[in-house]
């Protein structure tokens, strides 16, 4: 698997400033989809396990693993853990080491439900985020205010699906 080492995500923190949850999974996806192009422990798995109400136990694995639903469900878990530990660092690490050693649709799934959007309140604060960035005393605070909320729209994009209309940026900027 020398070759899916190119396609290794980047190192991520989940903390203002880093790339969405959104990007991040996909680089996971790809990543596993390298490793597994016929998806017996790829990108549907991770769905599986982020699509999941109740948190994951070594039962719902063992389940994967009987029913064939996932044939090699156990090691697939262990590999998802050891790679989320290797590729997770401040908050996101955090949350995958609550999962516990080797859990890691555990991990996944904790990281999905903080990251993902989780109400419509959550959508509508980040949209008023969006259409108010604030003003600025100087050009240079504008610039780095500008990069900033280009950031957070960016953000809202990826994490609800929903794309900013160009009139609501304009009406932002003004």
């Amino acid at each position: 698997h020398r070759e899916a080492e190119k396609y290794m995500p980047d190192v991520w923190s989940g903390e203002k400033g880093a790339i969405p949850f959104s990007d991040f999974g996909y680089d996971v996806h790809n990543y596993l989809s390298v490793l597994s192009p016929d998806d017996e422990g790829g990108p549907s798995i991770l769905n599986w396990a982020a699509s999941r109400d109740d948190p994951i136990t070594a039962a719902d694995i063992e389940d994967l693993d009987l029913n064939n639903t996932y044939p090699h469900a156990k090691a697939i878990n262990a590999a998802i853990g050891h790679l989320l530990t290797k590729v997770t660092k401040d908050t996101a690490k955090t949350m995958v080491k609550q999962a516990g050693h080797g859990n890691g649709l555990l991990a996944w799934q904790i990281l999905a439900r903080w990251y993902r959007p989780r109400s419509a309140m959550d959508k509508a604060t980040s949209m008023t985020m969006v259409m108010n960035p604030g003003q600025c005393r100087d050009m240079g605070e504008m610039h780095r205010r500008l990069e900033e909320w280009e950031v957070s729209v960016r953000e809202h994009e990826a994490r609800f699906d929903d794309k900013v209309q160009e009139s609501v940026r304009i009406a932002a900027l003004l």
